[in-house]
């Protein structure tokens, strides 16, 4: 097997050196001619995630679309690759998402460590199209919010009991911004 990987004309003969038993020989030369592929069609891929901050444990979306740079017709059934990285560190798989019927695509992820991500979705090509990038996206992840202050009361009725009356200890739990009953 030879697979060129330029046009063009190539020649082939074989060998054989002989042994104990046969004749060295040789065949005769054949021509193969290989026509240049012709050029992909160029591409081009979007990314965005929403929303661009968030707290930890809070979901992120990400959608794109894979186009022709020719025409803009979306391009269905490609493999997308979708990456990110973490304040500034390497780049990590997150999904390998296929494209729909206009060429969209979309994932979503739910970060687990506070810092600044970047998300990047990749194509590779194939005998069609040419291989692109998107431009990378920033998404900003903050830690969990405090938790709301809240208020609590405590009372016993009848608050001087004589011995042996029943008497009830009550109370009500508050958040402290809004007053309403937790």
């Amino acid at each position: 097997d030879h697979t060129p990987i330029a046009a063009g004309t190539y020649q082939y003969r074989a060998l054989y050196a002989g042994s104990a038993t046969y004749t060295a020989s040789e065949s005769p030369v054949v021509s193969v001619t290989f026509s240049p592929l012709p050029p992909s069609s160029a591409t081009n891929i979007t990314l965005s995630a929403l929303p661009t901050s968030l707290r930890i444990q809070q979901t992120l979306n990400l959608t794109g679309v894979l186009r022709e740079v020719t025409g803009g017709k979306g391009i269905q059934d490609a493999i997308i690759t979708i990456q990110y990285s973490r304040n500034g560190g390497k780049w990590s798989p997150l999904a390998i998402e296929t494209t729909g019927v206009n060429g969209t695509y979309s994932d979503t992820h739910t970060p687990t460590m506070t810092g600044t991500y970047h998300y990047r979705a990749l194509y590779g090509g194939n005998a069609t199209y040419a291989s692109c990038e998107s431009p990378s996206v920033s998404v900003t992840v903050s830690s969990l919010a405090p938790a709301p202050a809240t208020t609590l009361t405590i009372k016993a009725t009848p608050a001087s009991p004589s011995r042996n009356e029943s008497y009830t200890i009550s109370g009500i739990l508050t958040d402290s911004s809004t007053g309403k009953g937790v």
